[in-house]
């Protein structure tokens, strides 16, 4: 874990924001970093690749609230993604346990743990840093002054600062009018993925605007000009490309200031009752309000309001366009299950997912009888017998004592859709029931007849119900059978878990595996198909070993290596694998 005042993050959370991808990538990145600095709750630094960029980290919260977020000058910054630059920044940190200063003082923070102060300063980024700390502060503001000048942009976000400090309602609500207009940026109608880190950054800016609004001692005011920046983004973001989902997080952010602000000055529950209505309806995942925050600021009346708000809007509404869900997530919050189940059963769900709801929405009311009730009447009347549902219906089962029910339930499921979950699912009934072996042949007899039917009539080949009874007799742990019905109809990954699982009994067997697939690979490069290479190389020595052919293992693997001399990663994987 690593600390920047009363800041924390974990190696865990960096992972998350930047996905296994990038945050492996950025492990290789460690020693290109340079010129770490702090502020309250921000870490700057560089990292140098193919040229050098620069990283600012936004930490989460005190309390862990809002997540980690990365800002880098590389192309797939740029894009709105917590790269591989900023995963080394973090690790930088992380990994050396640091305490980093939370605010700069005269001299620079330097975060890497040993490391000297000159280091950083070695780089571009670092000696700006340095040549900055000693300007004084008229020359400081003279920089900014000329700045302000170049880049518009900039201008109007410290403008709205100075502006929401001061408590100019007036001017915070024009300069938040143009600053998330997003027109500028989408000439053609929608935000491209490229400009969503640019948009985030305003819409940070105005979440942060209207906490300094409430500050300034203007709650009510804060809540004008937070509704006037959500209605703004909502617009903006209609037709918005944000996979990385930075605009989300900081429309997150700016829903989040106006909770705040309602809960310092609560507006007229009308009102408000009726901005919900608007946003607070899931039409696209960027921004929306949640209902339950607002719950007191609401009250009684406000909470009447926004039901028939949104049963209007629901009636008239088509499928998938969100009202449906908006009502019921407030319905859940009144309580009032009878009228959801009414929403649920007249609404626009298939018969399946409909009847599952209703019985989810009574069991949690504790009407269990009830909630069964729909359950069996869903699956009844269901050709396909619905996973979830079917769980449903089993666990109840279960639960009641009726474990007969429940095995009954879990065949019928079965008999429907033959796959290796519903086959463990039968097995722990028939177990639990005392009746698994003859339950067991059953099943296995089904998937034999699929495997011989697909192999009839779609030729020579992998067949995806061989490839099931396949796994079925690896789970039960059948391995010899197994290796019979693998024959024709297993995958290479499926062959590969057999050779693993049989490679002691039957160590000919594997070897003839694991060859087949390295010949496979001899053509391949890449970091995986050398890793690979080698794991099924460590896996046909062991082969070897229990054979007693070791010399013809040793003239084989020099072969290989010979003929793969030009690859050096692989040389030097097959090296630390003392495949020698």
């Amino acid at each position: 874990m690593a600390t920047v005042g009363r800041h924390t993050f974990t190696e865990a959370d960096l992972r998350a924001a930047a996905g296994v991808r990038s945050f492996e990538r950025g492990i290789e990145y460690l020693d290109a970093v340079d010129g770490i600095t702090a502020s309250a709750y921000q870490i700057m630094a560089s990292v140098r690749g193919s040229a050098d960029y620069e990283v600012v980290l936004t930490l989460p919260g005190p309390d862990g609230a809002g997540g980690i977020r990365g800002e880098c000058t590389c192309p797939q910054g740029r894009e709105g993604f917590f790269c591989k630059h900023c995963v080394a920044v973090g690790l930088a940190i992380a990994r050396n346990a640091v305490i980093v200063p939370a605010q700069r003082g005269s001299g620079r923070a330097h975060a890497r743990a040993g490391a000297a102060p000159a280091a950083g300063e070695r780089a571009g980024a670092g000696r700006l840093r340095s040549w900055l700390d000693s300007r004084s502060r008229d020359e400081l503001l003279s920089l900014i002054a000329e700045q302000l000048v170049e880049d518009l942009e900039w201008r109007r976000r410290l403008e709205l600062r100075a502006a929401a400090g001061a408590g100019d309602l007036t001017s915070v609500s024009a300069l938040m009018a143009d600053l998330l207009d997003a027109r500028e940026l989408s000439p053609y109608g929608y935000l491209e993925e490229g400009d969503a880190w640019r948009y985030a950054r305003r819409v940070r800016e105005a979440a942060a605007a209207v906490a300094m609004v409430v500050s300034s001692g203007h709650p009510s005011g804060a809540i004008a000009v937070a509704e006037q920046a959500i209605g703004a983004v909502s617009r903006s973001c209609r037709n918005a490309r944000d996979s990385s989902g930075v605009i989300r997080a900081a429309a997150a952010d700016l829903a989040a200031s106006h909770l705040a602000a309602c809960g310092v000055a609560p507006p007229d529950a009308v009102r408000l009752a009726d901005f919900l209505a608007e946003h607070g309806v899931r039409r696209q995942d960027i921004l929306w309000l949640d209902f339950a925050g607002y719950a007191d600021a609401l009250g009684a009346a406000g909470l009447h309001r926004l039901r028939e708000q949104l049963s209007e809007a629901w009636q008239a509404s088509q499928p998938g366009s969100g009202e449906q869900e908006a009502l019921e997530r407030l319905l859940q919050l009144m309580g009032d299950t009878d009228a959801l189940v009414g929403v649920i059963a007249a609404g626009h769900d298939e018969p399946d997912r409909k009847h599952l709801k209703i019985a989810r929405e009574l069991d949690r009311a504790g009407r269990r009888a009830e909630a069964l009730a729909w359950a069996e009447r869903g699956l009844a009347e269901s050709a396909a017998a619905p996973e979830e549902l079917t769980d449903f219906v089993a666990e109840r089962y279960l639960a009641a004592g009726r474990g007969a029910d429940a095995l009954a339930v879990r065949r019928g499921r079965f008999a429907i859709a033959r796959d290796l979950t519903s086959y463990r699912q039968l097995r722990a009934e028939g177990q639990r029931a005392g009746t698994w072996p003859a339950v067991r042949d059953w099943a296995r007899d089904l998937l034999r007849s699929d495997a011989t039917a697909d192999r009839g009539g779609s030729g020579p080949g992998p067949a995806p119900a061989g490839a099931v009874i396949v796994d079925v007799l690896i789970d039960d742990g059948d391995l010899d059978a197994a290796w019979e019905a693998a024959r024709g109809a297993a995958s290479e990954e499926q062959w590969l878990r057999l050779a693993d699982l049989a490679a002691r009994t039957r160590p000919a067997d594997a070897l003839a595996v694991y060859l087949r697939q390295v010949a496979g690979l001899r053509t391949r490069t890449g970091e995986r198909a050398y890793q690979r290479l080698a794991r099924l190389l460590v896996s046909a020595r062991a082969c070897h070993d229990r054979l007693g052919t070791q010399e013809e293992f040793g003239a084989y693997l020099r072969a290989l290596r010979d003929e793969q001399k030009r690859k050096r990663r692989l040389i030097a994987i097959l090296d630390a694998r003392e495949l020698r």
